[in-house]
C-alpha cells in the first residue's frame, strides 16, 4: 500500500515537471528564432548567408570546392534545409566554370536531395549548369538532351521556375552560336515567366536581353534591359550587372549620355572592394581600358591593363593598347605571348582529348572482348540446339511414314468403294438417257408439223396485207409529190423576196459601218492632235522653266564670284579691304564656285539617268564603311551645335551595288539635313528589313531640324521643289536621289510617322557577289 502511494507521488511530479518544460520552451522559443535571423534577400541564416558570399568571390578556384562542404555543414547545425540547397548549388556552378566532368558524376546526389526539399529551383540551377557544361565541352546533343528532361520535369511537376530554366538554356545556347534573334526570343520568355513568378533573379535574364540587343542594334530595347536590371539586381551582385552596363556604354557610347560611362565607374570603385569576383573584376578592368585606349588616354589604359588578374586576358588588353598607340614593338612582344599562350590552351585540349579517346578505345577493346566471349557461347549453344532438333526432326519423320502407310491402305478400301457405286450409277444414267431420248423425239416430230402450219398462215396473211399496203402507198405518192411541188414553188417565191431584202439590208450595215468607222478616224485624229498640242505646251513650258530656272541659278553664283573677282583685283577696293575683309570675299568666292559646280553635277547627273545611257558600276560594297565615308565628307557644312551622329549594326553587312550612286543619295540628304538643322543632332544609319519577302537594306537620315509639312511630302522629290526659298540650292537633289533609286529599282520617301524633324529613308534591294 505504501509502495502504490509513493509510485503515485512519483508520476505526478514527473507531470508538473514537463508542464515546466513545456512552459519554459515556449518563453525560449521566440529567442531562438530570433538568434537565427533572416536579414538578406536570400532568406536564409545570416552566418550561412556571409560565408555564400564568401565563396562567390572565389567560385572559379578549386578552395571552393571545400568552403562549399563547410557551407553545407554550417547549414546541417543550423537546419538551413535552403542553405544546404544552396551550397549544392554552388558546387554545380564551380564545376561549370572550371569545365570539371565530376559535375555529371555528382548531378544524381543534387538531384536525389533537392527534389525532396520544396526548393526546387535550386534543382534546376543545378540542371542547368549541367546543360552548360555540356555545351561548353562541345557535347551540344548532350546538352539539348539534358534540356528535353529538365523541361518534361518541370512540366510534370508543375513548375515554372524549372520551365523558365530550360529556355533560358536553350537562349544561351543560341547566344553561344551567336543566333542573337533567337535567343532573344527564348529569354523573352523566361523574362515573361520570371515577370509572372516576381523572381528575384529577374536582373541576369535581363542583362541577357540586354546583350542580345545590343548585338542586334535595337538600342532602345537594349537601354532598357539594362536600366531595369540595374533596379532589381540584389546589392550583393551590383556590381557584376553594372560591369555588363559599362560593357555595353563602352560599345555603343554615341547613344548614351556623355557623362553616363564615368558615372558608372564611380560607382563600380564604390562598391568593389564589398564584393567582387575575379571574372567581373577582369571584365570591369579590361573594359575601362579600352574605353581609355579609345580616348587616347594610354597611361590610364595600361594602369587598369595590369589590374587584370587573367593572364590573357591582361596580354590581349596590353596588345591592343600598343596597337592604338602605334609602338608596334611593344604590340609584336604581346602579340607572341598571347600566341604562346594559345597554343598551351589548344595543347592542354588535345591532350584532354586525346586522353578521353585512349580511355574510351581501351573501353571499347574490353567490351569487344566480352562481345567475342559471349558470341562464342551462344554459338555452342545453337550446336547443341541444332542437334536436339535434328533428333527431334527424325523421330517426326518416322511417325510420319507410319502413318501414311496406315492412310494408304485406308485411301485403297476407299477408292474400290467409290468405283462400284460408280458403276451402278453409270447403268442407271444409261437406262434413264434411253427413255429420256425416245420421249423428245416424239415431242420434236410434233413441233415440226405445228410449224409447218404457222409458216402457211403467215404467208397468207403477209400477201394480203402487202396488196393493201401497195395501193395505200401509191395514193400517198401521188398526193405527196402535189403538194410537194407546191411548197417549192411557193419557197423559191419566199428565197427570191428575202435574198432581195438582205441585199439592200447589208448595203444599208455597210455604209452604216463606213460612216462610224469614218467618224471614229476624225475623233482620234483630233484626240491625237489635242494631246500632241498639249505636250508641246507642256514641254515648251517645262523648258521655258526649267531655262528660267537655271539662268537664276546659274547667274547667281556667277554674278557673286565675278563680282567679288572684281573687288579684288581692283587696286583702289584692295587698299581699302583688310586682311579679313579680303579672307571673306575669297571664301565667298569659293563657296559659290562650288555651288556652280554642284549645278553643273546636278545637271549632268539628271541628263545621264533620265536618258538611260547610265549604267550602274556594280561592286561589293562596306555598308558600314560608305556610310562613315558620306558622314565624313559633309563635316564642316553643319550648324554650330548640331551634332553628327551614326547608328550602325554591330557587325557590317556587304551588299552589291554602284557605290557612288548611292553613296550620293546619303550625301543629298545629309546635306538637305545641314541646311534644315539648326541645333540638336543628324543621324545616318542603316538597318535590314524584308519587303514582300525580299530583304532590302533601309538607309535613313534623320534630323531635329524644321521638319516637312504633310500637303509637301507628295511633291518634295520633284525637280526645283524647295521647301524655303531663301535656303541655298537649286532643288535638284533630291529629284536626282529619286532617279538613283529608280535605276538601283529601290524605294525612296519621307517618313511621315517621326515628329522630331525630318526622316528621309532609302530602301535599297539586297543582293550579294554569291546571289
Amino acid at each position: 500500500m505504501t509502495q502504490s502511494l509513493g509510485g503515485i507521488k512519483y508520476i505526478s511530479f514527473l507531470k508538473v515537471l514537463a508542464t515546466f518544460l513545456i512552459s519554459m520552451l515556449c518563453i525560449i522559443a521566440p529567442s531562438i528564432s530570433l538568434a537565427q535571423t533572416k536579414n538578406n534577400s536570400f532568406q536564409i541564416d545570416d552566418e550561412c548567408y556571409q560565408y555564400m558570399l564568401k565563396i562567390n568571390k572565389v567560385l572559379d578556384k578549386p578552395v571552393s570546392i571545400a568552403m562549399c562542404d563547410t557551407l553545407r555543414l554550417i547549414a546541417q547545425k543550423k537546419h538551413d534545409i535552403k542553405a544546404e540547397c544552396i551550397s549544392y548549388s554552388q558546387m554545380a556552378i564551380h564545376y561549370t566554370q572550371t569545365n570539371n566532368d565530376k559535375l555529371i558524376k555528382e548531378f544524381p546526389f543534387y538531384k536525389s536531395f533537392i527534389e525532396k526539399t520544396p526548393y526546387l529551383q535550386y534543382l534546376y540551377s543545378c540542371w542547368g549548369n549541367l546543360c552548360f557544361l555540356y555545351s561548353k565541352t562541345g557535347k551540344l546533343n548532350e546538352s539539348v538532351k539534358e534540356i528535353e528532361k529538365m523541361r518534361n520535369d518541370a512540366i510534370s511537376r508543375n513548375n515554372k521556375n524549372g520551365i523558365a530554366k530550360s529556355y533560358d538554356m536553350i537562349g544561351v545556347i543560341y547566344f553561344n552560336q551567336r543566333d542573337f534573334k533567337a535567343a532573344s526570343q527564348n529569354f523573352l520568355k523566361v523574362y515573361e515567366i520570371y515577370k509572372e513568378l516576381g523572381d528575384k533573379n529577374i536582373y541576369k535574364t535581363e542583362i541577357r536581353l540586354a546583350q542580345c540587343y545590343d548585338d542586334l542594334g535595337e538600342m532602345e530595347l537594349c537601354s532598357k534591359m539594362i536600366k531595369q536590371s540595374v533596379l532589381h539586381t540584389p546589392p550583393a551582385y551590383e556590381i557584376s550587372t553594372l560591369t555588363s552596363y559599362l560593357y555595353i556604354i563602352n560599345r555603343n557610347p554615341h547613344y548614351f549620355p556623355v557623362d553616363e560611362f564615368e558615372r558608372i565607374k564611380d560607382r563600380i570603385d564604390q562598391i568593389q572592394s564589398n564584393s567582387s569576383t575575379n571574372e567581373t573584376a577582369n571584365t570591369f578592368n579590361a573594359t575601362i581600358s579600352d574605353f581609355y585606349s579609345k580616348k587616347c588616354s594610354f597611361e590610364k589604359a595600361l594602369e587598369y591593363a595590369d589590374k587584370i588578374k587573367n593572364p590573357e586576358v591582361r596580354n590581349y588588353q596590353k596588345l591592343l593598347v600598343f596597337q592604338r598607340m602605334e609602338k608596334w614593338d611593344s604590340a609584336f612582344v604581346y602579340s607572341m605571348e598571347k600566341n604562346k599562350m594559345d597554343q598551351q590552351h589548344w595543347q592542354e585540349k588535345n591532350a584532354q582529348y586525346l586522353a578521353s579517346a585512349a580511355a574510351s578505345i581501351d573501353s571499347s577493346h574490353l567490351a569487344l572482348e566480352k562481345d567475342q566471349l559471349l558470341i562464342k557461347q551462344l554459338q555452342d549453344q545453337k550446336k547443341l540446339l541444332e542437334l536436339e532438333s535434328q533428333q527431334q526432326k527424325l523421330k517426326i519423320k518416322n511417325s510420319n511414314l507410319e502413318l501414311e502407310n496406315k492412310n494408304r491402305k485406308l485411301m485403297t478400301k476407299q477408292q474400290e468403294l467409290r468405283l462400284n457405286k460408280l458403276n451402278d450409277e453409270k447403268k442407271d444414267q444409261h437406262i434413264k438417257q434411253m427413255e429420256l431420248e425416245h420421249k423428245y423425239s416424239e415431242e420434236q416430230r410434233i413441233r415440226e408439223k405445228q410449224k409447218t402450219l404457222m409458216l402457211l398462215a403467215l404467208m397468207t396473211v403477209t400477201l394480203i396485207s402487202s396488196l393493201f399496203i401497195t395501193r395505200l402507198i401509191s395514193k400517198s405518192r401521188s398526193r405527196i409529190k402535189k403538194e410537194k411541188d407546191a411548197v417549192i414553188k411557193a419557197h423559191k417565191e419566199e428565197q427570191k423576196q428575202t435574198a432581195i431584202a438582205l441585199e439592200a439590208l447589208n448595203n444599208a450595215e455597210e455604209s452604216r459601218i463606213r460612216a462610224k468607222k469614218a467618224q471614229q478616224k476624225a475623233e482620234e485624229s483630233q484626240m491625237k492632235a489635242e494631246i500632241a498640242q498639249k505636250q508641246a505646251e507642256k514641254a515648251d513650258n517645262i523648258k521655258t522653266l526649267f531655262l528660267q530656272n537655271m539662268s537664276h541659278e546659274i547667274r547667281t553664283p556667277l554674278n557673286a564670284i565675278v563680282g567679288f573677282s572684281d573687288v579684288l583685283t581692283s587696286p583702289e577696293m584692295v587698299e581699302m579691304m583688310d586682311e579679313e575683309e579680303r579672307n571673306e570675299m575669297n571664301r565667298l568666292i569659293h563657296v559659290n564656285s562650288e555651288m556652280l559646280l554642284t549645278l553643273v553635277n546636278d545637271i549632268l547627273d539628271i541628263s545621264k539617268l533620265e536618258s538611260g545611257t547610265y549604267k550602274l558600276a556594280l561592286s561589293d560594297v562596306d555598308a558600314n564603311e560608305m556610310c562613315s565615308d558620306a558622314l565624313q565628307s559633309i563635316k564642316g557644312r553643319e550648324e554650330t551645335g548640331v551634332n553628327l551622329l551614326l547608328r550602325l549594326p554591330h557587325k557590317s553587312t556587304v551588299f552589291r551595288t554602284d557605290r557612288q550612286r548611292v553613296q550620293q543619295v546619303l550625301i543629298n540628304f545629309l546635306t538637305n539635313a545641314c541646311k534644315n538643322t539648326s541645333t540638336g543632332k543628324i543621324t545616318l544609319g542603316y538597318d535590314m528589313v524584308g519587303i514582300s519577302d525580299k530583304p532590302y537594306l533601309r538607309f535613313f537620315v534623320e534630323d531635329t531640324g524644321n521638319g516637312i509639312p504633310r500637303d509637301k511630302i507628295e511633291t518634295i522629290f520633284k525637280r526645283f521643289e524647295k521647301l524655303d526659298n531663301f535656303k541655298q540650292g537649286t532643288g535638284l537633289g533630291l529629284n536626282i536621289c529619286q532617279l538613283i533609286c529608280n535605276t538601283v529599282k529601290g524605294n525612296i520617301y519621307v517618313d511621315a510617322s517621326y515628329t522630331n524633324g525630318a526622316r528621309f529613308v532609302f530602301e535599297h534591294p539586297f543582293e550579294t557577289s554569291l546571289s
